[in-house]
């Protein structure tokens, strides 16, 4: 089925998938074969090797070619390639590739391109440029964590914030991204009759800063649920393993750990199987030497606001794991608004604040959960943020529900974990430093670390 079939004009554009006029989002694969949707994750060692997923029309032989930024030679490497998950409009789906480049240099500027399909004038893309993380040990880097964006250009008008945040997140110095779940809420799109439509119509507006930094993506009850499922979204990604072919996973950079874990919401509570992965896995990193251990997930764990308020089951399961491993900093969504609590432990039934401080803390008070949301999207059920609900409750540091949020989070070696949260008003050009705080590894009292001042342009922070 073409796009006359559809009853729709089309616009071809170089390189892209082909979006209808009037907002409608066809998704219909470029006849040409151009590659598409190129993004970049970890299957294998962040420090030395990179993975890139890419779509085109057709399902036969693609590869990819690396070099170091500036040399001549390219390495190629065959890409393993699979069907795109089913649409229920078009029938032609394409094919998703994937090509791991390994044996690379940690901390070192690489150039990639990705090919076409066959029958293409130019047999490989525009040339890529990235870089890869850090080796093992007290390193220095930031990441970025964001979630429930949706696509640019929605008639709603509910992703107004989303082209800003994602531009500003382009200009960032980031190493990698973490992805909280909700990204394309294709079930909600009024642009497309299938939510995998969006999803496609997602990586395309985001290639621009997925095809340079790698993203580490956790999945939503938006991914699971609502008409659509983890069976339209793990294939889309490459990630390591982990439990249950990736939907839950984690990776090391650094002397940091990160745990993706599966918490999409919606009712869902973690079963045992799950909770007992996360246990073992921290517990290995820590033995391993991991100095911090960071946990993200979709659900929050902290959460009060009048559309998706936190689930305590949710927070009964996970809390004494992160209890009994020390996790420094817990990072989740859904809820479009922000939270941050100071440093909680589960020693008693009500979880013990370890500091009143207001953005000062040693690792060993507890860990510090972050509801950093929406970056972008507004939510349906209000058609404005959360509104958060009651009078703040004595483990809750700060808390915003006036606008989009996203995070930049430095590790500081075994020193420190330094994270700034941005806020986008709505109408405001660029956001500016809602919260601040500092999570140090000495056992001594830290003295506060210098940082941005609430209200500060980005410009501040984001840059090197």
């Amino acid at each position: 089925m073409g796009a006359a079939a559809l009853g729709v004009g089309v616009l071809a554009t170089t390189g892209l998938d082909v979006i209808c006029k009037k907002q409608i989002l066809c998704s219909v694969s470029n006849d040409k074969g151009w590659a598409s949707q190129v993004h970049l994750s970890w299957q294998q060692d962040p420090a030395r090797s990179l993975t890139v997923t890419w779509r085109t029309a057709k399902t036969g032989s693609a590869y990819a070619e690396v070099r170091p930024a500036g040399d001549k030679q390219w390495t190629r490497v065959q890409a393993r390639s699979s069907a795109m998950p089913r649409n229920g409009v078009l029938p032609r789906r394409g094919a998703i590739h994937r090509a791991t480049f390994s044996g690379l240099q940690p901390q070192t500027d690489y150039e990639y391109r990705v090919s076409h399909d066959a029958a293409t004038k130019a047999t490989t893309s525009e040339v890529f440029r990235t870089r890869t993380a850090p080796p093992p040990g007290p390193q220095t880097f930031s990441f970025l964590f964001f979630s429930d964006t949706g696509t640019i250009g929605r008639p709603d008008g509910l992703t107004e914030g989303t082209r800003k945040v994602r531009d500003f997140m382009i200009a960032s110095d980031a190493a990698f991204l973490l992805g909280g779940g909700d990204y394309a809420y294709g079930d909600a799109d009024a642009r497309a009759a299938d939510p995998a439509i969006v999803a496609d119509e997602w990586f395309r507006q985001w290639q621009p800063l997925l095809s340079r930094v790698p993203l580490m993506a956790q999945y939503g009850n938006h991914e699971s649920f609502l008409r659509e499922s983890l069976s339209d979204w793990l294939p889309r990604f490459s990630h390591p393993r982990g439990y249950r072919d990736g939907r839950a996973y984690s990776f090391d950079v650094g002397n940091a750990h990160f745990a993706a874990m599966y918490a999409p919401g919606d009712g869902y509570v973690p079963p045992p199987d799950l909770l007992d992965w996360l246990d073992k896995d921290l517990g290995a990193a820590r033995r391993r030497g991991a100095r911090w251990l960071i946990v993200y997930q979709h659900d929050s764990i902290y959460g009060h606001g009048l559309s998706h308020p936190a689930n305590p089951r949710v927070r009964a399961a996970l809390m004494p794991i992160f209890d009994r491993h020390g996790v420094e900093l817990h990072l989740s969504a859904q809820d479009q608004n922000y939270e941050r609590t100071y440093p909680l432990r589960t020693a008693t039934p009500e979880a013990a604040i370890g500091s009143r401080h207001p953005d000062t803390y040693r690792a060993s008070e507890g860990t510090v959960y972050a509801k950093v949301s929406p970056a972008g999207k507004m939510s349906e059920r209000t058609r404005d943020f959360s509104l958060l609900q009651g009078s703040q409750p004595p483990q809750v540091a700060v808390r915003s529900d006036r606008g989009h949020h996203f995070a930049r989070v430095t590790v500081h070696g075994d020193d420190r974990i330094e994270v700034s949260v941005f806020e986008l008003l709505r109408g405001d050009a660029e956001p500016t430093v809602l919260d601040h705080f500092v999570i140090h590894g000495s056992t001594v009292d830290p003295s506060p670390a210098p940082g941005p001042q609430v209200g500060t342009s980005r410009h501040a922070s984001l840059a090197p």
